[in-house]
């Protein structure tokens, strides 16, 4: 591990511009989604170059060495995935985040559009520690006090959640609603880059799970799903629970004795940011079917700028020493890890699975999606309103489904 911690280092800033606290000096010029007239001018022109460069991809998607599952999909999905490896590679970041916007103004227009009342509990900033933005609870219906899943969504801590996570999740409930069940779905809408790094999306985590603890559920009726990105705070909660950093840096989290978690599932979970290619070389063999950009690699290192040697496997939970997680049974009740095929992390998850999870709950899982490339159900409700025959949705309403019963 020495190794992969000095070459993290190397790509970091001097120890005496480093802060623990989630903010950067000098970042006054580090704003979300900030354009030029050149950053307008070129993403015109990346759109009207989009239909030659999809052109170009559909001559070469019929060809054999395209895995049979990943080719039995739609044709409109295959579609998507091309226009979505397309625009990460055109777009900045800053060009992406610009055209998403906030995730809390996207979800005031996604309910607007469905004629939904929203619902949103801003949570204030910790700023004793020197955080400046509020984070937002976002509602998928009504509140509810009984039932709930608290979702961190995707975007590699760079993207805000967008509509397709509400519509996904909103299409979940209705389809519980049809089987009796009634959940509440909270989203919990977080600082990113370059607005904020480690730990301030792990602060902003734990008071979501706070906010809930007050609002009166009890652990085992709360379920915690995190897709991507999410997917490492996830396990970035876990670890803060069972080796609590220092309360300078993060408030602690402890469940009542004897209480635990209900559930966990994590979709496609980034759970090597520092050095992606070293666990395998699915990262560099699948980049042809992938949505993942390669540009994940930078959005890692800046994410893990400012983290201390000693605080590197929260960040980065691939790298937690040997039996990290070896008493995560005392935490979440059952866990779900689901990742792609054709995925880049796949060969990642593989192995943080085995090594870190396997070993130590007897009630873990990992569902590996034949055909499947990053977040893949997620991706579907960009363009539909209902999942395209995607065999990894039923698996996980029903898993999700059954931990509510």
């Amino acid at each position: 591990m020495n190794t992969r911690i000095e070459r993290i280092r190397d790509t970091q800033s001097h120890s005496s511009t480093m802060l623990t606290n989630g903010a950067t000096q000098n970042n006054d010029k580090a704003k979300f989604g900030a354009m030029s007239w050149s950053s307008y001018v070129h993403m015109a022109s990346v759109f009207i170059y989009m239909p030659f460069a999809l052109a170009l991809k559909a001559l070469w998607s019929n060809s054999p060495a395209v895995p049979r599952a990943y080719a039995a999909k739609p044709l409109k999905r295959r579609i998507f995935d091309t226009i979505a490896r397309y625009v990460f590679y055109s777009l900045s970041d800053s060009e992406i985040q610009w055209a998403s916007g906030r995730g809390h103004i996207a979800y005031q227009l996604w309910t607007k559009r469905c004629k939904l009342e929203p619902v949103v509990d801003t949570l204030q900033s910790d700023s004793e520690r020197g955080d400046s933005q509020n984070s937002h609870l976002l509602w998928i219906g009504p509140r509810r006090t009984d039932k709930v899943i608290l979702y961190l969504p995707p975007g590699g801590f760079c993207l805000p959640v967008m509509d397709n996570a509400f519509q996904y999740w909103r299409y979940a409930q209705l389809e519980w609603k049809k089987q009796g069940l009634d959940v509440g779905i909270a989203i919990l809408s977080y600082s990113v880059l370059p607005e904020a790094v480690f730990p301030t999306q792990l602060r902003q985590a734990i008071g979501a799970i706070e906010h809930l603890f007050r609002m009166g559920y009890d652990p085992s009726s709360i379920q915690l799903v995190g897709d991507s990105a999410g997917g490492s705070l996830l396990f970035q909660i876990f670890s803060h629970i069972l080796h609590p950093l220092p309360p300078r840096d993060v408030p602690s989290l402890k469940l009542p004795p004897g209480k635990r978690f209900g559930g966990a599932y994590t979709m496609s979970p980034w759970v090597g940011l520092s050095d992606p290619e070293q666990w395998g070389g699915s990262f560099n063999a699948k980049a042809y079917l992938d949505v993942v950009p390669a540009r994940i690699k930078a959005w890692g290192r800046s994410y893990l700028r400012y983290v201390p040697e000693s605080q590197l496997c929260y960040a980065d939970p691939i790298l937690g020493p040997e039996a990290w997680y070896s008493e995560l049974t005392d935490v979440v009740d059952r866990i779900l890890i689901s990742i792609g095929a054709e995925e880049r992390l796949h060969d990642q998850v593989v192995v943080f699975f085995e090594k870190h999870i396997k070993p130590y709950h007897k009630a873990a899982t990992l569902e590996v999606q034949e055909g499947g490339v990053h977040c893949d159900p997620l991706s579907e409700f960009v363009i539909s309103n209902v999942p395209m025959d995607n065999p990894l949705m039923p698996k996980v309403l029903y898993w999700i489904w059954k931990g509510f019963q």
